[in-house]
């Protein structure tokens, strides 16, 4: 399952985002910049024990930043952070 949400006003650097996300228990597992845009691949433990992936798109100087969250199988979340790592 996937969804995409927009988030607007969000007024911090990508840096922020992830500082702000680790006090709240998600953490980064990537971060890379793609044609001037910071992505952020980032993971969460639901109570439910559902794990979630988010890829968070964020363009210095537009306050406007584009979540995508998919929910994963613990075998399905395993292998995505492998294919982060090695690529």
């Amino acid at each position: 399952m996937q969804v995409q949400y927009t988030l607007n006003g969000v007024m911090l650097t990508a840096d922020q985002v992830v500082q702000k996300m680790q006090q709240n228990n998600v953490f980064t597992i990537a971060k890379r910049n793609v044609e001037g845009q910071d992505m952020l691949y980032q993971s969460l433990k639901l109570t439910n024990n559902v794990w979630v992936l988010n890829e968070l798109k964020i363009q210095p100087g537009n306050p406007d930043v584009t979540v995508c969250l998919i929910q994963l199988s613990y075998l399905n979340f395993i292998n995505m952070i492998i294919i982060k790592i090695s690529s």
